[in-house]
């Protein structure tokens, strides 16, 4: 009932634009060289294409409602049940070990045996002289395999910390299918008319109009592999670290955990004293720069003292002699003072 309504529309629809055609035809006015040009106004002809247009739209639009309400079991609706959905799980693991390479290696022939690929790899060794190392990487797994290639991963090495993470996107998914069925469709009846166009005014109205459409359908194509990429393929982030003692989670008593905690800050001491070592030893060279230039300043230091030493003590025998001078010649005079004093007696 609803496929011969939504027929009767566009019949509807492509009647009124074969109308206008024969219009533009039977009001085409010869020239003085015999040719016909078209007199009907481009407005007329496009408002027809509008109006095909909006009758198509609703028309999809009610066909959509229409299945979806008298069948719960239609194509969406078998989407979206239980098994249909739409998931994007993304696991997020950090684990240790004390067989570094040996795990890398694991790791990687796993990923390839399970028919996965490495998409981001980041390895190192870390900067604080421990001499140990870690991995970081973005791994993709077929979504069926992800869960064992998680276990292996469990099993080979100490997972200190594991996230599962979910994502939705069936109503994404199925949303994107419709408009992307809907344009597919518009795009079949667009071809449909530009075969039956007979103006340029036309045919370059519906041409505009197909490039369009083309070009959302692509981006919705490339939405849809995108979505199909991550939901066909878990990510996995696993982050590898190299260490000297394994974690050990289980509960321990009040006494252990005094233990534990004694024992692990006296190793932390005991690296920090010798990290601190380390950056002394590898300084030397600093340090023995600096020395020379704090000995360098001490020495003029010392000789900038001395020579003012040495003013000091010249000028005050200079002061001393002048006294000197001053108190000879104050005794001369008083003697001669007395001398004359006893003539003149």
């Amino acid at each position: 009932m609803m496929k011969k309504q939504i027929t009767n529309k566009w019949a509807v629809g492509l009647t009124a634009v074969l109308a206008m055609a024969m219009l533009c035809g039977c009001g085409a006015g010869a020239d003085s060289a015999g040719n016909y040009k078209s007199e009907a106004p481009v407005a007329a002809t496009e408002a027809a294409y509008d109006g095909l247009y909006e009758e198509y739209d609703y028309a999809e639009e009610e066909l959509v409602v229409e299945e979806t309400a008298e069948s719960g079991e239609g194509a969406q609706a078998e989407q979206i049940n239980d098994h249909g959905r739409k998931l994007i799980r993304t696991y997020t693991i950090t684990a240790e070990t004390k067989e570094f390479q040996k795990l890398i290696a694991d790791v990687e022939t796993q990923v390839t045996a399970l028919g996965g690929y490495i998409e981001n790899c980041d390895m190192g060794a870390r900067s604080y002289g421990d001499d140990t190392h870690y991995a970081n990487y973005v791994i993709r797994i077929p979504k069926d395999k992800a869960p064992g290639f998680v276990a292996h991963v469990e099993e080979a090495s100490n997972v200190t910390q594991k996230t599962e993470n979910v994502e939705d996107v069936t109503l994404s998914y199925v949303d994107l299918e419709s408009h992307k069925k809907s344009l597919q469709t518009e795009q079949d009846r667009l071809f449909e008319l530009l075969e039956q166009a007979e103006t340029i005014e036309d045919i370059i109205t519906i041409e505009s109009r197909l490039s369009d459409v083309r070009y959302q359908l692509e981006s919705m194509e490339s939405q849809l592999r995108t979505y199909d990429n991550k939901i066909d393929y878990s990510t996995i982030h696993l982050n590898i670290r190299e260490v000297e003692q394994i974690t050990v989670p289980a509960k321990k008593t009040f006494i252990g955990r005094i233990s534990e905690g004694l024992v692990e800050n006296f190793r932390d001491v005991g690296e920090g004293l010798v990290d601190i070592l380390v950056w002394f030893i590898t300084g030397l060279p600093y340090w023995i720069l600096l020395a020379v230039l704090v000995l360098l300043v001490i020495i003029i230091v010392k000789l900038c003292q001395k020579s003012a030493q040495k003013r000091r003590m010249k000028a005050w025998e200079k002061q001393q002699k002048q006294m000197a001078a001053a108190a000879a010649a104050a005794a001369n005079e008083n003697a001669t003072q007395k001398s004359d004093a006893e003539e003149a007696k």
